[in-house]
């Protein structure tokens, strides 16, 4: 099993999140209403972030679904 250790980077810390994920097997389904989110530039950035918008479904997967081929 792999540990996390301290990221340096979104891309980094979503890497570790994801190979943490697929080592379970995990889908992960979030239903969202209008959220709004303030997402830091970057982790030595916190005053600068984008705003994002989610209304609707967001289905993480790390495993292709039964009977999928691809």
């Amino acid at each position: 099993m792999s540990t996390i250790k301290e990221k340096s980077s979104w891309a980094d810390l979503g890497m570790a999140l994801y190979e943490r994920l697929h080592e379970r097997n995990a889908v992960i389904t979030y239903e969202f209403d209008n959220l709004e989110v303030a997402v830091p530039a970057g982790p030595d950035q916190p005053q600068s972030s984008a705003s994002w918008k989610i209304n609707g479904g967001l289905q993480i997967r790390t495993t292709p679904p039964e009977g999928d081929a691809s």
